[in-house]
């Protein structure tokens, strides 16, 4: 009798004692449960190294974007914070990121969702807006219930590039443009007295530099119509061509395109500027078509040779007026906003300095960002 009361009393207390166990499990699950957010038991018992997994799901989402264009030089801003609830501890990220207008909003959400989900993170929220003209997706990312990034994707309505040509002169035009605070594009003319150390300046400045190329005009060889040093004419032996661009390239340091100074006659030619762009392509240059003939072949021809291009849509200072210019800068903004993006073509002349630093408040409340060219090539 006595020994089956000590059994009993020993069942009874085995069972507290497993009842005890399980309920402090599930007190430390429910603790877990009330932080994280919707979690099984048995990813409970695997617990997750969010300072890791924050990691991982920032990787994957730059990765997507990258997928879309979207790199580096996008990143507007990016914080760390580091950040504790209870025993979690871990870096919270905010990022802004500049996106293209080419792309719906929707379809940059879409492919951020599908790298956090793939990771084990999850879209907490999504709200959309607009500020000053752009469109602004804010995403709020997790893992369960830890919030451990705010991604906000900023969409310019439209993007302009535009090219300064003619440069290698110095003087106080170049100052000016080099004191700009938006992408400017510096095409510099070869074998002027600057034009080295205009590119040095520019580049050290964060501007993109371009070689601008003398071609042949229609009424060549009369005195106007002269397109200096450095020239590939009609008549220039074809198998001079690559060492003329050799050395154009060889006193302005880091080229990374190319524009036609002038050019009416030869870009008209398909054979010619087929061998030029050849020899571009060779060397990693794009190619943006000044267009100073409506009859150019340049742009086609790059296109259809796998080049990186583009072409001139409006010509800023035809006429040197200030109230001109600012009308050309109108009809810009209104091909961008219609078709995403559009590039100009300037002249170093201060009208031309003031109408663009005036006109900066007004295209910008618009929507419209300034980019350098190279972010607008097909």
């Amino acid at each position: 009798m006595g020994s089956r009361m000590i059994e009993k009393k020993y069942k009874f207390l085995k069972i507290v004692i497993i009842i005890a166990i399980l309920g402090l499990l599930f007190a430390c699950f429910w603790i877990d449960y009330q932080q994280m957010g919707r979690v099984t038991l048995f990813d409970w018992l695997k617990r997750i190294d969010y300072e890791a997994k924050a990691r991982e799901i920032d990787s994957a989402i730059d990765e997507r974007l990258a997928e879309l264009g979207v790199g580096r030089q996008d990143i507007i801003e990016k914080k760390k914070e580091k950040r504790k609830k209870g025993e979690i501890e871990w870096t919270h990220i905010t990022k802004r990121v500049r996106i293209s207008p080419k792309e719906s909003l929707k379809k940059y959400e879409k492919a951020v969702s599908q790298a956090v989900k793939r990771e084990g993170g999850r879209i907490i929220k999504v709200k959309e807006g607009e500020i000053k003209g752009k469109k602004i997706l804010s995403m709020k990312i997790g893992v369960r219930k830890i919030p451990i990034q705010t991604l906000i994707l900023e969409q310019p309505k439209a993007r302009i590039a535009i090219i300064i040509d003619d440069l290698g002169m110095g003087g106080r035009t170049t100052r000016e443009l080099l004191a700009m605070d938006r992408p400017l594009n510096f095409s510099i003319l070869p074998f002027l007295p600057h034009s080295k150390d205009t590119a040095i300046e520019a580049k050290k400045r964060g501007f993109l530099v371009m070689l601008h190329l003398p071609m042949e005009p229609k009424g060549y060889p009369a005195s106007d119509k002269d397109p200096g040093k450095g020239a590939i004419l009609m008549s220039t032996p074809r198998r001079e061509i690559a060492k003329i661009i050799a050395q154009d390239l060889s006193g302005i340091p880091y080229v990374q395109g190319v524009n036609n100074h002038m050019g009416s006659r030869l870009t008209e030619d398909k054979e010619i500027i087929n061998l030029i762009l050849k020899e571009l392509k060779k060397r990693n240059l794009f190619f943006i078509d000044s267009k100073t003939s409506d009859e150019s072949v340049a742009y086609r021809e790059a296109k259809k040779l796998g080049l990186k291009c583009g072409k001139r849509n409006v010509f800023l200072d035809n006429e040197i007026d200030l109230d001109y210019i600012k009308g050309q800068i109108r009809l810009l903004a209104k091909i961008a906003l219609n078709e995403g993006q559009a590039i100009a073509i300037g002249h170093p002349h201060l009208p031309t300095i003031r109408a663009i630093k005036e006109a900066i408040p007004e295209l910008e409340n618009q929507g419209i960002e300034f980019v350098l060219v190279s972010e607008l090539l097909e």
